[in-house]
């Protein structure tokens, strides 16, 4: 996957695990968002498809040209969603419980939990990208005018990518959804988040670890 030079200085900067395939760390859940929905919000992609007409809040031509700007916000509970004007104004907002809109993944509060292990679905969180996709379509909106993406993801939740998925990313077919064609992208299925405290006996080890090597080192 080509990403841009700057991207790259960003990924490979980052102290993250470092994923097999591309070489690159595991960005948490912003890159997952850019990666998947720039292709799903192209502008030549059948999701964009649809019949430009006015609609109650739509912009018009006199702002900048009926720019929008699409703001996305990947939470525990929920995917959040707001479209902008080019004067900042609000044209549509709404939001994507996971438990409620996604029950066949069977989270509460938008996790599994077993003791100390706290996780989300990786694939969950895709397929919300493509039902958040699907609402903007229904909305009618002029989907084509949208001029930029951006994405927040959790801080500390982790999506780790399968060998190969640099290859499926850059394949990615924007008029099919995106859950059946990352269903083999990511090496872990449960990707832990915030919460989870499962490698807490390691976390312990890790002074120790820093102590001796710092000793060694020393002229």
């Amino acid at each position: 996957m080509d990403l841009p030079r700057s991207m790259r200085r960003i990924l490979q900067a980052r102290r993250w695990t470092q994923c097999p395939a591309t070489g690159y760390g595991c960005p948490a859940l912003l890159l997952l968002l850019l990666l998947a929905l720039f292709p799903a919000l192209s502008l030549h992609a059948q999701l964009l498809a649809v019949e430009e007409r006015t609609q109650p809040g739509a912009v018009t031509t006199s702002d900048s040209d009926g720019r929008l700007y699409l703001g996305l916000d990947l939470s525990t509970q929920s995917l959040k969603y707001t479209l902008l004007d080019a004067r900042l104004q609000t044209v549509h907002s709404d939001s994507l419980n996971f438990d409620a809109v996604l029950p066949q993944w069977r989270t509460k509060g938008g996790v599994h939990k077993n003791g100390l292990k706290v996780t989300s679905p990786a694939l969950m969180w895709v397929e919300a990208i493509d039902a958040i996709c699907q609402r903007l379509k229904s909305t009618g909106l002029p989907l084509h005018r949208i001029a930029a993406v951006s994405a927040s993801g959790q801080q500390h939740g982790s999506v780790y990518w399968a060998d190969g998925a640099a290859d499926t990313l850059a394949q990615l077919n924007a008029s099919q959804p995106l859950v059946g064609q990352l269903a083999q992208a990511f090496a872990v299925d449960e990707s832990p988040v915030w919460m989870d405290a499962s490698t807490s006996a390691e976390q312990k080890l890790l002074p120790q670890a820093q102590t001796k090597n710092y000793i060694h080192s020393w002229p």
